[in-house]
């Protein structure tokens, strides 16, 4: 006899079927149950899956047909509100270039000494080939853009996290 096999083990789970376990079985049947782990353990899982198989279970209420309905329109309806917006995405990007470009625009053409400034300023980072007033500006704008991308990259995420909100 291996530890997995037990000549009793049907008996045991024919007493547990006929509701005879463990008051009315045998005495040398329980005595065996009691010393044999393969049996031990198969009258106690067999005893508790019958105690739960004529448990009471709570009824399943339903939702009604119209609030199935309902909440698939409203779905639908959230779907092609975020389907429209995701254009409005590439629309904000290229706004925020353009203000970026106008801005740097602006700083150069109405505060020259801001821009000289910044020009001088910049001469401490320049190679032997110098940096130019247009690759200043591109080295900005880059910089500009390392802060603010990771905002906007937040912002939107957020919002389509809140369902467009």
């Amino acid at each position: 006899m291996t530890p997995a096999d037990c000549r009793f083990e049907t008996a045991v789970l024919e007493e547990i079927e006929a509701d005879r376990w463990p008051s009315s079985s045998p005495a040398e049947l329980r005595a065996h149950v009691e010393t044999c782990p393969v049996c031990a353990d198969v009258a106690l899982v067999a005893a508790e899956m019958r105690a739960a198989d004529g448990a009471p279970t709570a009824p399943l209420i339903l939702p009604s047909a119209g609030q199935v309905w309902w909440r698939a329109e409203l779905r639908a309806r959230q779907e092609k509100a975020q389907l429209v917006q995701r254009p409005m995405l590439a629309v904000q990007v290229v706004a925020a270039v353009v203000a970026l470009l106008g801005f740097a625009t602006a700083l150069r053409w109405l505060a020259p000494n801001a821009w000289g400034w910044l020009v001088q300023t910049a001469g401490m980072a320049r190679t032997a080939d110098g940096v130019g007033s247009w690759g200043l500006l591109l080295i900005l704008s880059i910089g500009f853009w390392l802060v603010l991308a990771p905002l906007a990259v937040y912002m939107v995420v957020r919002a389509d996290r809140q369902g467009g909100r």
